[in-house]
């Protein structure tokens, strides 16, 4: 069994056992400085206005920066030059836990009373901080109520197109269209639900059964529809996406969409979204890893916790936090109604690109579903090995 790093994440949990932490190697230094790697500008910013009762608290100092790019590639560069603590996505956890630039903490070290889907998603460890996974996006114009199952949805997306002289379409992100009709298949990220809600899955027991392969065609029959109803000829409006609790304040916010949990296929399968976690880990070079760890612990409080979920729209892993944003309640439905993690398994990085091709494949050249599911599972396979 794999070792679990600590973390905070918004929908993953890490969980280790039988680990010490950090041993002797924490070293005093004079100047009582943290360095603390955000999310993004936003969580940079709110950072920043709350971390000053920390630091009087604490007597210490924390400095709360944003870095171009990815924390941990960042992190990996930079080594004991890096950040103590950093946010990081679930899906990076495993590649830094293998690499060992992320610390290992004591299970025990954890107090929060997090999700149970979270705690099930992590196979390494750290502090969780938020949850994050799909829902339905809609407009209430054109929708009265959500209809019963996707199929209906895309079918009613496509007699609205049908009849408007702007092109109304169903939208997946990842769908990539151009000038040339050119789609770099589709994210599997937002197209997992076609695999995962028919009988496909990405790693079974272990990363050698690999299950992409396995599903009853009916989902991707339904992705290539959705796919084919967009019309290059019309002025592009989506009036339905599937998309994540990011898009709050653009596409709800404003006005012109409502969201909603996805509602299911007609197969009666709930759509399989992933469920990613937000977290914040100690960088195994600090030389401060015990005041990294009480500031993580400070982080992940049920104080700051809800006032990161007031502002920044996150769902808290946190069972405790009240949700007090109406529009995030569709995203707590969906986490309680999928079984899939998103895998922070090293191996899950040689899965997305042979995917993106499979469904360029698929829905752009007509290929046949199995026989190139075979080959990116194939071709996933050859790489691992």
């Amino acid at each position: 069994m794999k070792e679990v790093v600590c973390m905070i994440f918004v929908v993953t949990i890490f969980l280790t056992s039988g680990c010490t932490i950090f041993g002797d190697d924490t070293d005093e230094t004079d100047e009582e400085v943290l360095t603390l790697w955000a999310r993004d500008e936003a969580e940079e910013e709110f950072l920043t206005d709350v971390i000053g009762d920390y630091e009087a608290d604490n007597d210490i100092n924390v400095d709360v920066l944003t870095v171009e790019g990815n924390n941990l590639e960042e992190l990996t560069n930079l080594k004991e030059d890096g950040a103590d603590v950093i946010a990081i996505a679930n899906d990076d956890i495993g590649v830094g836990s293998e690499s060992n630039m992320l610390t290992i903490i004591n299970q025990d070290e954890l107090s929060q009373q997090f999700v149970d889907n979270s705690v099930s998603a992590l196979r390494y460890q750290d502090e969780l901080y938020g949850i994050e996974t799909l829902a339905l996006y809609y407009s209430g114009y054109h929708f009265d109520e959500v209809p019963e199952n996707l199929e209906e949805m895309a079918d009613t997306v496509k007699d609205l197109n049908a009849d408007s002289d702007d092109n109304l379409y169903f939208n997946i992100p990842g769908f990539i269209w151009g000038e040339e009709e050119y789609v770099l298949g589709s994210n599997l990220y937002y197209s997992y639900p076609f695999i995962g809600s028919f009988g496909g899955y990405i790693f079974g027991e272990d990363v050698s059964d690999i299950g992409l392969n396995k599903a009853d065609d009916e989902g991707i029959e339904l992705l290539k529809e959705i796919y084919e109803q967009y019309d290059y000829d019309k002025e592009n409006a989506y009036i339905a996406t599937i998309d994540g609790p990011w898009e709050l304040d653009n596409l709800v916010n404003d006005g012109v969409y409502e969201v909603a949990p996805i509602p299911e296929f007609e197969n009666e399968e709930y759509p399989e979204t992933f469920v990613g976690v937000r977290s914040y880990s100690i960088n195994s070079h600090s030389n401060k890893k015990s005041e990294a760890l009480d500031l993580i612990k400070w982080l992940s409080s049920e104080e700051i916790a809800q006032q990161k979920h007031e502002e920044l729209n996150i769902i808290p892993a946190n069972e405790e936090i009240e949700i007090t944003n109406e529009n995030l309640k569709p995203f707590l439905t969906q986490i309680e109604r999928s079984e899939t993690p998103l895998p922070n398994e090293p191996e899950m990085n040689e899965v997305w690109e042979p995917m993106e091709y499979a469904f360029y494949y698929i829905l752009v050249d007509d290929y046949d579903i199995q026989d190139t599911l075979d080959v990116a599972v194939d071709e996933i396979e050859d790489q691992l090995n």
